[in-house]
């Protein structure tokens, strides 16, 4: 399990974000990597400007949570004491694809953004 869990703090961290949220915000729901994770971790962003992390092991357990705000192609994510200045490269009905303003983070996963797909909700 603990290749599950790094990867859902992998996306909690990818998915760092600054500014009001509303209802009818894209980037409101569950997302994951890729479509077969969906099934056991999860990035959730709420409407209420919450962001989670969650693992299924079983069960669904959230493993960490914080805030957000979204500001255009902004995104600003504060979990765990740590807060992520995010651009949303992509962001449409079933695709997240954001880039971290921070290089040496981006450098830590070995690549220039990451990628998120819409999960089906639980």
């Amino acid at each position: 399990m603990r290749s599950l869990f790094s990867t859902a703090m992998a996306m909690l961290v990818a998915a760092a974000a600054v500014s009001p949220v509303h209802a009818a915000d894209a980037l409101v729901g569950e997302w994951a990597l890729d479509a077969s994770q969906c099934a056991t971790t999860r990035i959730v962003y709420t409407a209420d400007g919450r962001n989670e992390a969650w693992l299924n092991d079983g069960g669904w357990s959230k493993l960490s949570s914080g805030s957000y705000t979204h500001n255009g192609a902004e995104l600003a994510v504060e979990a765990n004491g740590q807060r992520d200045q995010l651009h949303i490269v992509r962001l449409d009905n079933n695709v997240l694809e954001l880039r971290n303003a921070d290089k040496a983070r981006m450098d830590q996963i070995g690549r220039e953004t990451v990628s998120f797909v819409r999960c089906p909700s639980r």
